[in-house]
C-alpha cells in the first residue's frame, strides 16, 4: 500500500504537462550516473545534492499550488525509489571492501547463531519471546526484497518496534519503568544474529548514503543508529563481549564452523560464491575469494615443496590442468573428442533401447578421460575408438589392432578368447544333452550355473557348479532413484564398501580414528571416482537405508562437487530422513547449511514441501524460519504455504505463531483466511469427516 501510494503521487506530479523538465532532468541525472566509474563517496554526494535541487524545485514550481505537503512528500520518495531503482545495480555494494565485509559479517553471524543465546548478551528472561522474535527476524530478513533506500529503511524500522513493543508489553506486565536502550540494543543483536540477512553490511550502507537526508531524523534515525551500532557489535564480538571464557568461546567458534561447513573445500566455496550475487552483478567482481585461494595455493605448494618425496598429484588438479590446456587449442580439443564414437552422437544414433542417460555419463567420462590425459602429457594413452557406423562393418578381432598399449591388447583377446570358449562349452553341452533326450534342459541347467568338467579320462563330462559371483538382474526388486535411474554397478559397490567401512564405534573409542580413516580412504577411491548421478543415486541409496551418519558424510562430499548446485528438495529428503530417526541435531545442521548457501535451485512449492515436513515432525522453530527465509531469498508463499501453515500449527496448539502466519495471509490477500472453516464447510459438502 505505501508503495503504491509513493509511485502514484510522483506519478500524479509528473503527469501534468508543465513537469517535462523534470522528466527530462530525472532520465539526464540516471544516464550520467551508469556513465561514470563507481566511487561510493562522490555518487552519494551527487545523489544528495539531486534529490536536494528536485525537492526544491518541486515545492518552487507553479505545481505546487495543487498540491499538499504530503503530496509533495509521496513525490520525493516516489523520485528516490525511482531513481535509485534505476541505479541500484551500479551503485550497490559497488566498492570491493563492502562485498569483503558483507562475506566476513555473514559468515560470522553464520557461526555466531549456532550457539549464541539471550543470556549471553544479558537480556533478561521476562524479555524473552521467541514468537515476538521470529516476526522481528522476518521483517529484517525481507531487506534483500527490496531496491529502493526507504524500503530497506523500513525493513529496519519494522523489526525495531516489533522489539520496542515486545519490551513495553512485558514492563507493562511486570510493572517496571519504561525499557531504555539498554533493554532495547541486546535484543536487537539478538534478533540480528539469528536473523542474519545477507549483503547486511552493504545495505546499511546504502540506506546510509542514499536515502534523502531530510526523511532520515526523528525516530527513523534513532532507530537507523542502533542497527548501526548492533552491526559493529557484531562485528567485533569476541568472549568477553558474550561473558565467556575465551577458550570456551574459541572450541565453539571452531565447532560452529565445522558445523556449518563440515568438509567443503575452498574450491567449491569460490564456486557457490558467483551464485552468491544474483541480488548485486558488483559481487562478481569480489577479491575475497581469490584472496583465500592463493593463500590455500600458497600453503598447498610450500606443503608439496617440503614433500618431495609424494610428486603424485590429484586428479582434481590433473583434470583441470588438463582442461586448460584443451581450452587455450580449441583446434586440438575438437580433433580428439571426435576420436570417440559416442561423443558427439545423438540418441537416434545408437542401437539399443532408453539409453539416453548412458550417452550423458559416457560424455562426462570421456571428458574426464581427455582433461587427465592431456594433464598428464600422456598423449599416447589418448586411444581412438571407431565410430557406431565404422564399427557395424568390421569384425571385433579386428578391435585390438587399434591399441598401442600391449597390455590392453593382451586384456582385449583374453575377454574375447574367453568369450569364444564359453560359446563352445554351451554348444557341447546342449549337443550332449540332446544326445540323451533332454534338449530342453540344457538352457535350464546353463542358467543355474553349472558348467562342464572333464571326467576321469576326459570322456565322461561331469556337471558341477562354477564358482562365479554373478550380480543379480537389476531390474528387478529395485526401486528407481532419480529420474527413473537404476543403481549402476559401480553405484551397488560404492554402497556396500561406504557401509563395510562406517566406523560403528564411538568417537572415544581408542580404534575410531582408525575406522574412520578406513572410510575416508573408501570415499577416495570408490565415492569420488563415481559420476554425477551416480553420487546422487548413492546419496539417495543410503537414505532409503536409513544409513544417516553415512547419507551426511556423502552429502558433504557432493556438495564438495563443481556441478553441484543447492536444491530444497535434496535437503528436504535429507531433513525428512534425519527427522524419522529422532536425529534432531542432524536436521539443525542441514538446515543451516541449507541457509548458508549462497543461491538455491527451488520454487513455492519446494519449500511448502519442506514446511510440510517440519511441521509434521513438530520443529515449529524451524518452521517459522523457513517461512520468514523463504521470503528472504525472494520465494513468496501461496494459498497452500499459508494452508500448511496454518492447519499444521493450529493442530498443534501453536496459537500464537498461527496468529502471525493469519496475519501475513491477510497482508497478501486481503482478507482472513479460515482454512478450518473451510475445511468443515468441503467436508459438510462432500459427506467426508476430516
Amino acid at each position: 500500500m505505501e508503495n503504491t501510494d509513493v509511485f502514484s503521487g510522483l506519478h500524479n506530479f509528473l503527469s501534468k504537462p508543465s513537469a517535462k523538465d523534470f522528466i527530462k532532468s530525472i532520465k539526464s541525472f540516471i544516464v550520467s550516473i551508469l556513465n561514470t566509474a563507481p566511487d561510493p563517496d562522490k555518487d552519494c554526494d551527487a545523489v544528495q545534492d539531486f534529490f536536494s535541487k528536485m525537492d526544491s524545485a518541486f515545492r518552487a514550481h507553479t505545481l505546487r499550488s495543487g498540491c499538499s505537503d504530503d503530496e509533495l512528500e509521496n513525490a520525493g520518495d516516489g523520485l528516490e525509489k525511482y531513481v535509485m531503482t534505476k541505479l541500484f545495480p551500479r551503485v550497490f555494494a559497488s566498492n570491493t571492501e563492502d562485498v569483503i565485509s558483507d562475506e566476513k559479517l555473514f559468515h560470522k553471524m553464520s557461526l555466531l547463531q549456532q550457539f549464541i543465546s539471550p543470556e549471553n548478551l544479558d537480556v533478561q528472561p521476562n524479555f524473552q519471546n521467541q514468537t515476538s522474535w521470529l516476526l522481528a527476524q522476518k521483517e529484517l530478513q525481507k531487506i534483500n526484497m527490496y531496491k529502493g533506500p526507504r524500503d530497506k529503511l523500513m525493513c529496519i524500522l519494522r523489526c525495531c518496534r516489533v522489539i520496542n513493543n515486545l519490551l513495553l508489553n512485558a514492563s507493562i506486565a511486570s510493572n517496571e519503568n519504561a525499557p531504555g536502550a539498554d533493554q532495547f540494543l541486546p535484543v536487537l543483536i539478538y534478533v540480528t544474529i539469528k536473523a542474519n540477512p545477507p549483503q547486511f553490511h552493504s545495505n546499511l550502507l546504502y540506506i546510509q548514503r542514499y536515502r534523502r537526508q531530510s526523511k532520515l531524523v526523528g525516530d527513523a534515525a534513532y532507530l537507523f543508529t542502533n542497527i548501526l551500532s548492533a552491526e559493529s557489535f557484531i562485528s567485533s564480538i569476541d568472549a568477553k563481549s558474550l561473558s565467556m571464557d575465551e577458550a570456551d568461546f574459541e572450541n565453539e567458534m571452531e565447532s560452529a564452523q565445522a558445523r556449518l561447513s563440515g568438509l567443503r573445500s575452498q574450491s567449491c566455496q569460490t564456486d557457490h560464491d558467483a551464485a552468491f550475487t544474483a541480488h548485486c552483478p558488483k559481487r562478481e567482481n569480489t577479491l575475497i575469494h581469490a584472496k583465500s585461494s592463493d593463500s590455500l595455493s600458497a600453503t598447498t605448494n610450500e606443503t608439496l615443496s617440503t614433500n618431495s618425496d609424494t610428486p603424485m598429484q590429484r586428479a582434481s588438479d590433473l583434470e583441470n590442468k588438463g582442461a586448460t590446456m584443451l581450452s587455450d587449442d580449441g583446434s586440438e580439443a575438437t580433433k580428439i573428442f571426435q576420436e570417440y564414437p559416442y561423443m558427439f552422437a545423438s540418441v537416434a544414433d545408437l542401437r539399443i533401447g532408453d539409453v539416453e542417460s548412458l550417452l550423458h555419463n559416457y560424455k562426462q567420462l570421456v571428458i574426464k578421460y581427455v582433461c587427465l590425459s592431456k594433464g598428464l602429457g600422456d598423449a599416447a594413452s589418448l586411444a581412438p575408438s571407431l565410430s557406431p557406423f565404422q564399427a557395424s562393418n568390421k569384425d571385433s578381432e579386428n578391435y585390438t589392432t587399434l591399441f598401442s598399449d600391449k597390455s590392453v591388447d593382451d586384456l582385449i583377446r583374453a575377454l574375447q578368447q574367453g568369450e569364444r570358449d564359453n560359446k563352445e562349452t554351451e554348444r557341447a553341452l546342449t549337443a550332449k544333452m540332446e544326445g540323451i533326450g533332454l534338449r530342453s534342459c540344457g538352457e535350464e541347467i546353463l542358467r543355474l550355473g553349472f558348467s562342464i568338467r572333464g571326467g576321469i579320462g576326459g570322456k565322461f563330462p561331469v556337471l558341477r557348479r562354477a564358482m562365479e559371483i554373478k550380480m543379480r538382474d537389476r531390474s528387478k526388486n529395485r526401486k528407481p532413484l532419480q529420474r527413473g535411474r537404476m543403481l549402476s554397478i559401480e553405484a551397488i559397490q560404492a554402497v556396500q564398501a561406504l557401509k563395510r567401512a562406517n566406523p560403528l564405534l564411538p568417537p572415544s573409542s581408542p580404534t575410531y580414528s582408525s575406522s574412520s580413516a578406513l572410510l575416508d580412504r573408501v570415499i577416495d577411491s570408490k565415492f569420488r571416482r563415481l559420476l554425477k548421478f551416480d553420487m546422487v543415486a548413492v546419496l539417495r541409496e543410503l537414505l532409503r537405508q536409513n544409513e544417516c551418519s553415512l547419507a551426511l558424510k556423502v552429502f558433504e562430499e557432493i556438495r564438495k562437487e563443481y556441478w553441484y548446485k543447492p536444491q530444497v528438495r535434496l535437503y528436504s529428503d535429507m531433513i525428512t530422513v534425519m527427522a524419522d530417526n529422532s536425529l534432531i541435531e542432524e536436521v539443525n545442521y542441514i538446515y543451516s547449511a541449507m541457509k548458508s548457501e549462497k543461491v538455491l535451485k527451488a520454487d513455492t512449492e519446494d519449500f511448502n514441501t519442506l514446511l510440510t515436513i517440519l511441521v509434521n515432525h513438530k520443529l515449529f522453530d524451524l518452521v517459522m524460519d523457513c517461512y520468514a527465509f523463504m521470503q528472504s531469498i525472494g520465494y513468496e508463499p501461496d494459498r497452500s504455504s499459508f494452508r500448511i501453515l496454518v492447519l499444521g500449527l493450529e493442530s498443534n496448539g501453536e496459537m500464537g505463531l498461527s496468529a502471525i502466519v493469519r496475519q501475513d495471509a491477510h497482508e497478501y490477500y486481503g482478507e482472513s483466511l479460515e482454512f478450518v472453516e473451510e475445511d468443515e464447510e468441503n467436508s459438510s459438502e462432500t459427506g467426508v469427516l476430516i
